[in-house]
């Protein structure tokens, strides 16, 4: 046979026209095009529905098992919600300044309008003092019936 290819009408010579049913080998079983057997993909390909749960799909290392890692958290930056659209560092100042030494203040901004979006970030010097303000300030009402929240911020990796 010619490229290594069974002639038409020699034994076990296959279908030659594409999509033409799958050839029937010795045994019974039944073989489609692509070599494998024809409705039934391979196991190694495809796992299993319940294996593939709280697989990650597309590189990037991660860690291994399958768990979900916590985010760290602060022990001196907190998280404060709630605020009036109108907060300023100097509010902030002045509402956290009387449990400690403040290391630094951010209101968080929205990025399209410049317009605060009612959180910020309080740096306290040390972790006893972040305590305080969260224990002292955590869901206080500000003027104008607003409840603050306040908790340690998550850390996030950065880049070096």
């Amino acid at each position: 046979a010619a490229g290594g290819y069974p002639q038409a009408g020699a034994p076990g010579a296959g279908p030659q026209a594409l999509g033409a049913a799958p050839t029937t080998q010795q045994g019974g079983s039944s073989i489609g095009m692509n070599g494998l057997s024809a409705g039934v993909p391979p196991s190694s390909i495809y796992p299993p529905t319940h294996q593939m749960r709280g697989m990650h799909i597309g590189g990037g290392g991660g860690s291994k098992g399958g768990s979900v890692t916590k985010p760290l958290l602060s022990t001196t930056n907190i998280y404060v919600s709630g605020l009036p659209k109108d907060v300023t560092e100097s509010t902030l100042e002045n509402m956290f300044g009387r449990y400690g030494k403040i290391v630094s203040t951010k209101v968080i901004m929205n990025r399209h309008t410049q317009m605060p979006l009612g959180t910020a970030l309080v740096r306290m010097d040390t972790n006893q003092q972040a305590e305080d303000c969260i224990s002292h300030l955590n869901g206080q009402y500000l003027e104008g019936g607003f409840q603050i929240v306040c908790r340690f911020a998550n850390e996030k990796k950065r880049l070096q």
